[in-house]
């Protein structure tokens, strides 16, 4: 949006901070803190001290000396003469001023008309002084003559225009005195009741200052309702006595007041002047901006109404000359639907297939600003104008379609594939379809997929590198996307031929699947174990079956863990799932001592009572437990021994980098060093520990705690030394060598 420019040169784009539009013009002067030179002629106009002044201009002769001021900013240091007079008025002190016209003339060092450093006479001081803090306000018990309720300037200012003050008297910038009340509405109080005095005594409201601003134009940027109703008032030659006022008269940028009420969101300021003083709804300045451009950037619904309202015709596909081009109705698509519809509604043949100055039609302006809208409002207010192009391009090649798929709004996407005149297959420059143009990572890729299938879209469709949906989603990880293309027929490119897949798995296997690469099972089988996506780990098991590829499950890691023993240490219990039922398809009950040992050690119950069901039963493990249970029955030292033994195994093992192996009561004696009572409740009820209870009970060893879920017999095992044995690795910091068990490949369990 191009900024407007104030009367002096700045961008007002910005709120104005405190209230105040004339100090951010840079004008105001609080007349309490101008330095000035502190003479006794100074200090007695400054304090209101008339007599005083009186007796010290008698002193001087009669003649009233000028005093001394410096400038602000910059010219700080520089001092110049300003009149007793001025210093006197614009601090209301109507008896000082009153003897200085009434007993002093122009010879003796009075003039009305006298100006400072940069030409502003008493009354344009006064203008400026009405902003100060504090400034026009009067309290009961006054002194007399500090002037009407709320403006202790008014008097000052009648007396001094009955002296002959010039109200036309203009600065060096070409304010006059009441351009100077129009920029100092902001905050000052009383400036109405001083707006009026200078209308009745014939001010003139159409003079324009240096840059072309008239105070009506003033009044209208900064939002003087009460200032452009008196203006106008006073310019219907109705008897108010003042000058014609222009409301047409254009700055030297071309603006119109209308213009600026427009361009700063003043609604009631724009009604005055279209229907009070008759403003020309459509002027045009030097960017090509219109008071309708204005009034749709700024989102100003009202305006846009009053202006498409009017009986003189207002153009909406006016381009403007600034970088953008736009016309007020492309600029509308990016704003809200209100303004759209009042558009489409009142304007005169709105362009529906306009292009923006990049080649971009209306329909997919609004369908890439749409992730900022509440609604789709905009979008369906296009699609329901007759005429309009649901297809058409922008200079990319790109349909609206394929900007709805690449936000992920399926509102739009809906709304568009349900036209006949909309080609869900159709092609950009790149050669992507919608499809392609799906951004894989949002949460309804998947249901935008299903739409676009429904419609007769190509799943497999590939852009002219060769890359299709499935490889977006491949490429970010986009599982459940992936999967669903799988399952409805998405034919993923392999990294090489059927004959090379066999001699190239083990590699792709072991890729990092950070990077990017091509679809291969084996990499898929890997990149769903990393993310835990048991649907794509079933579905890689599946595709490395049917196409003879080596089986992953059998391959082992750098620590010596299966797949399965991987989803038992990060408890992915689906996951574990997948793969003891592809195991058990392929080789039958297959026992997984390791994985066990790992989902018992982290507390992993589920998969425990996973891997016991399909994991079976032989006499090695129920001996194990029998081995354990006796150690029990002898104390926990026992226990302790049974565990130091394994740990020199483990040491030896290391040393001699050969496989370890693990005893069938380890995941118990582990579930109970980490604290998992479950867990140990849950392999206390297993089928070789029941059958190692009973075994235990017929020989009569202690049992007390009585144990559910067994499978045969019932028996009463004392748990104590076992958990005893647990505190008493952890005290004397035994616990890190239960790390080392999980290092080695099992050869065979005890």
């Amino acid at each position: 949006m191009r900024k407007n420019k104030n009367i002096y040169g700045d961008e007002d784009g910005d709120e104005h901070g405190n209230g105040s539009v004339g100090q951010n013009f840079g004008i105001f002067r609080d007349p309490d803190s101008s330095p000035y030179a502190k003479t006794p002629f100074s200090l007695a106009a400054v304090g209101g001290n008339v007599e005083v002044l009186r007796v010290l201009i008698g002193w001087n002769g009669g003649v009233v000396p000028p005093g001394l001021e410096w400038g602000m900013g910059i010219h700080l240091r520089s001092a110049s003469k300003v009149s007793l007079l001025i210093l006197a008025a614009e601090r209301g002190h109507l008896s000082v001023v009153r003897m200085l016209v009434g007993e002093f003339g122009k010879d003796k060092g009075v003039d009305v008309n006298a100006v400072d450093r940069s030409g502003r006479n008493a009354l344009g001081r006064m203008a400026m002084a009405m902003v100060a803090p504090g400034a026009g306000e009067e309290e009961e018990g006054q002194e007399e003559g500090r002037g009407e309720v709320n403006n202790r300037w008014l008097p000052v200012m009648r007396l001094l225009l009955e002296h002959g003050a010039d109200l036309e008297k203009t600065d060096v910038d070409g304010r006059t005195p009441l351009a100077l009340v129009a920029i100092c509405t902001g905050t000052g109080k009383g400036c109405e009741s001083v707006a009026r005095l200078f209308m009745e005594h014939g001010a003139d409201p159409s003079r324009e200052d240096q840059e072309g601003w008239t105070p009506l134009a003033i009044a209208a940027r900064t939002g003087c309702v009460w200032l452009v109703r008196l203006l106008l008032e006073y310019g219907s030659n109705d008897g108010g006595g003042g000058s014609l006022v222009d409301v047409n008269v254009r700055d030297h940028n071309r603006l119109t007041p209308l213009c600026h009420a427009a361009s700063g969101g003043h609604e009631d300021i724009v009604r005055l002047l279209l229907q009070q003083g008759g403003a020309h709804p459509d002027p045009v300045d030097i960017h090509g901006y219109t008071p309708l451009l204005w009034a749709v950037e700024g989102q100003q619904a009202g305006i846009v109404q009053m202006l498409l309202e009017n009986p003189l015709p207002v153009d909406v596909n006016r381009q403007n000359e600034d970088v953008d081009t736009a016309t007020p109705f492309i600029k509308s698509v990016c704003t809200s639907e209100a303004i759209v519809r009042l558009l489409l509604t009142l304007g005169k043949d709105p362009d529906i297939n306009a292009l923006s100055t990049d080649g971009i039609p209306v329909l997919v302006l609004a369908v890439a600003d749409a992730p900022g809208q509440p609604d789709n409002g905009i979008i369906h207010a296009l699609l329901e104008q007759e005429g309009i192009i649901a297809d058409q391009r922008d200079g990319e090649g790109m349909t609206a379609l394929m900007h709805a798929t690449s936000v992920g709004i399926y509102g739009i996407v809906e709304a568009l594939v349900s036209r006949a005149d909309v080609d869900v297959n159709s092609r950009d420059h790149t050669g992507k379809t919608p499809l392609c143009h799906l951004w894989p990572s949002t949460t309804e890729s998947v249901e935008i997929v299903r739409l676009l299938l429904e419609h007769g879209a190509d799943v497999n469709a590939s852009d002219d590198g060769g890359r299709t949906l499935f490889s977006e989603a491949w490429d970010r990880h986009a599982f459940d996307l992936m999967e669903f293309l799988l399952d409805v027929g998405a034919e993923p490119l392999w990294v090489n031929s059927k004959s090379e897949i066999d001699a190239d798995t083990h590699a792709d296997a072991d890729a990092d699947t950070d990077e990017k690469c091509v679809f291969h099972p084996g990499g898929l089988f890997q990149l769903a174990m990393k993310f835990g996506h048991a649907k794509l780990v079933k579905r890689a098991l599946v595709m490395i079956v049917d196409n003879g590829i080596v089986d992953p499950t059998i391959r082992l890691d750098e620590h010596g863990r299966t797949p399965l023993c991987v989803a038992a240490v990060r408890g992915l219990g689906e996951v574990a799932k997948v793969l003891l039922a592809h195991s058990s398809d392929k080789n039958g009950r297959t026992a997984q001592p390791l994985a066990l040992t790992l989902a018992a050690m982290n507390g992993y119950n589920e998969i425990v009572r996973l891997l016991l069901d399909t994991g079976g039963s032989d006499s090695d493990s129920t001996q194990g437990y029998m081995h354990l249970l006796r150690a029990m029955g002898h104390g926990y030292q026992e226990v302790v021994k049974m565990f130091r033994d394994l740990h020199e195994q483990a040491h030896s093992a290391i040393a001699a980098d050969s496989p370890l192996c693990y005893p069938s009561w380890l995941p118990l004696f582990l579930a109970a060093l980490y604290g998992h009572e479950e867990v140990v409740k849950t392999l206390m009820a297993s089928h070789s520990a029941s059958v190692a209870k009973m075994m235990m009970g017929m020989q009569n060893v202690k049992m007390e705690e009585t144990e559910e879920g067994h499978v045969e017999g019932k028996g009463v095992v004392n748990l104590t030394p076992l958990w005893l044995a647990a505190e008493h690795i952890w005290a004397t910091g035994g616990t890190e060598s239960s790390v080392a068990f999980m290092q080695y490949r099992p050869k065979h369990s005890l």
